[in-house]
């Protein structure tokens, strides 16, 4: 059985440096434990008019962001040093698609030194690969997809996705914040869930067939609930569905 990667450093980069621009959340859930670890923000806005500059002193019409511009967008809400990268690229609330030649040509340059390779398709989703075989696809709606040369998937936003643990739980009514699937595992952070629909999720999880040896905690801790509930299908699949301080999700691994 392969080792699992969990979609190596471009997811957790990602929602890292999303989390620098903006409020963050963070959870991991393994086994039978879920616990504060990575950082993760909301997903991109799903903006489709070029990045502007708006004056407002003199009520001129916006114009487009020059390549200096997107670079230090980027940078300000990643902290990093100017000069885009994968990791800007990801944590910029942008549609790289909808951008303007100069910015593109410039990342398409930019990529190139890095050993990478970014492209533009005209259903305006952006696709780089990186040297290690990883492929990262951002969608119209500003959601990424990651896969890695191993197999491995991620994504950042997007639907809820469809794999071979997601088929053994019913559908949440709520979204997807981010996503990684392995052979072995799957994790997923919620967005948009309170405790209480994290709760009834739960519930409907246990009914879906993952009844066997049900451990729940319900907990106040200093006003902080912290709730999580851990169950086998008597398959070989153990589901933990958790929620803490207004961060939830949920793990599938096989046993």
């Amino acid at each position: 059985m392969k080792k699992r990667k969990c979609i190596p450093a471009l997811l957790a980069l990602a929602l890292t440096l999303s989390a620098c621009g903006g409020s963050s959340e963070s959870t991991t859930a393994a086994g039978g434990a879920s616990e504060a670890a990575t950082n993760a923000a909301g997903t991109s806005s799903g903006a489709d008019e070029p990045l502007t500059r708006k004056d407002t002193s003199d009520g001129e019409k916006d114009t487009p962001l020059t390549r200096e511009d997107a670079a230090e967008k980027a940078s300000e809400s990643s902290g990093l040093p100017e000069g885009m990268d994968i990791s800007q690229v990801m944590s910029a609330d942008t549609i790289w698609a909808d951008q303007d030649e100069e910015i593109k040509q410039a990342l398409i340059s930019d990529f190139k030194a890095q050993g990478m390779e970014i492209s533009f398709g005209s259903d305006r989703t952006t696709k780089v690969v990186d040297k290690d075989g990883t492929v990262s696809v951002q969608n119209a709606d500003g959601s990424w997809h990651f896969q890695s040369a191993d197999g491995s998937e991620a994504q950042y936003g997007g639907d809820w996705p469809e794999n071979e643990f997601t088929k053994l739980v019913p559908k949440p009514s709520f979204g997807v914040m981010a996503a990684d699937t392995s052979d072995t595992e799957f994790n997923v952070l919620f967005s948009g869930a309170d405790i209480d629909a994290v709760k009834a999720y739960a519930r409907e999880v246990q009914k879906n067939g993952f009844s066997s040896g049900p451990k729940e905690t319900d907990q106040d801790i200093q006003g902080t609930v912290v709730y999580t509930f851990e169950a086998t299908n008597g398959n070989g699949y153990r589901v933990t569905v958790f929620s803490s301080a207004g961060t939830s999700g949920m793990t599938i691994t096989k046993e």
